[in-house]
């Protein structure tokens, strides 16, 4: 009698177990078949207004502003990403942004390669929030800022205007060679755009160029700089080097 007993308690507590994962699992198949790739995804177009310190977060919680008032960011593209890319790894995320987001940077202010990168205007890129994510946010945000040091500036139109760029957009870095514009206080200008083509060349190669062509911008005691665009903006058709000549 008392083996029956035990018998028919394991039975017991072992059919609750089935119930409670056939419980479980259809609560997790409920979830997985509720995530949703768009949860909380913005819009092109839409205007926001943050400082330079937003940039260096993985999200950005500031709700859109009207854009016929003060801004300091444009949305320009959403873009969805596999699962593969893991949205709060920064490396992985600027991979997956640099060639959308630089053809969108570029249909934004129009104009010519040599020009754009001569203005101070870039992009930053946002990940989903946390609560967002957890919905099953697939999406990363692309805004177009101005850079003024250790601000953003208000965002006039993109749309730029012929050269010469005049100093509220064209592009300066400071000494540590974050982009400004020009009519904030900086170390270095650009002051000319080497336009390649082809293939990406590597980053040996373009520091070769870059030491090679940019001398022309040196000041008297030989000191210049430059920098490139990254491979995925080159993919995008940004293919150039840009000369930074230090200020006077």
């Amino acid at each position: 009698m008392q083996l029956l007993l035990s018998r028919t308690a394991a039975l017991g507590a072992l059919l609750a177990l089935l119930v409670s994962g056939l419980v479980s699992g259809l609560v997790a198949g409920g979830a997985a078949a509720q995530a949703d790739p768009a949860a909380g995804q913005p819009r092109v177009g839409e205007c926001r207004s943050y400082g330079v310190r937003t940039l260096d977060q993985v999200s950005d919680r500031s709700t859109p502003v009207s854009c016929a008032g003060p801004h300091t960011a444009l949305t320009i593209a959403v873009v969805r990403t596999p699962k593969r890319v893991k949205l709060t790894n920064a490396a992985q995320a600027a991979a997956a942004t640099a060639r959308p987001c630089t053809a969108a940077l570029a249909r934004a202010l129009g104009r010519n390669v040599a020009t754009r990168a001569l203005s101070a205007y870039q992009y930053a890129f946002f990940a989903p929030t946390k609560a967002q994510r957890a919905q099953g946010a697939r999406w990363l945000r692309c805004d177009l800022v101005l850079g003024g040091g250790r601000r953003l500036e208000t965002l006039p139109s993109p749309r730029l205007p012929g050269k010469p760029l005049p100093r509220t957009v064209a592009g300066c870095r400071t000494g540590k060679l974050h982009m400004t514009s020009c009519a904030r206080p900086h170390r270095f200008r650009a002051v000319k755009v080497v336009v390649l083509g082809g293939r990406w060349p590597g980053a040996d190669r373009l520091r070769e160029i870059g030491r090679q062509k940019c001398k022309s911008a040196s000041n008297k005691k030989g000191d210049y700089r430059w920098e490139w665009a990254p491979k995925g903006a080159w993919k995008a058709g940004e293919k150039r080097v840009v000369c930074l000549k230090p200020k006077r």
